[in-house]
């Protein structure tokens, strides 16, 4: 299964962020948001799995997790050799029956939504901070 990102724009113009302070809470805040959305891309691809796969070993959930690449947070299944035949992206998909349960495609379409929302906390936290 392909890793993939969810990309979260932040613009931080003003007075706020002209302090040596503010902009490191703020790049603490953006740390946190990254987090925070790849984890709930974790549980959801766990919950996801429950729901599809006709005979879980708990192998493939164990395997999905974030990683920190540069200054993104990315889920990803560890490379697990069947993962893109579960997701849907092999050939292999493309010769037999199963197509694949992009799970990973889904939940990312569902993550892209959702992800204001939970960064919504983070944001009222930092503004908290910065504006003391």
């Amino acid at each position: 299964m392909p890793a993939f990102g969810i990309k979260i724009t932040t613009k931080t113009r003003g007075t706020i962020f002209d302090k040596a302070a503010t902009r490191s809470a703020g790049r603490r805040m953006i740390t946190a948001i990254n987090k925070d959305v790849a984890e709930s891309g974790v549980r959801r691809i766990r919950a996801h799995f429950v729901r599809v796969l006709q005979h879980p070993t708990g192998y493939l959930s164990s395997q999905v997790e974030t990683a920190l690449r540069g200054t993104r947070t990315i889920i990803w299944d560890q490379d697990i050799v069947y993962g893109p035949w579960i997701e849907g992206t092999s050939d292999r998909n493309m010769t037999t029956n199963f197509k694949g349960y992009h799970t990973f495609r889904i939940v990312q379409q569902r993550l892209e939504k959702d992800a204001p929302r939970i960064a919504q906390k983070h944001v009222d936290r930092y503004i908290r901070e910065m504006n003391k």
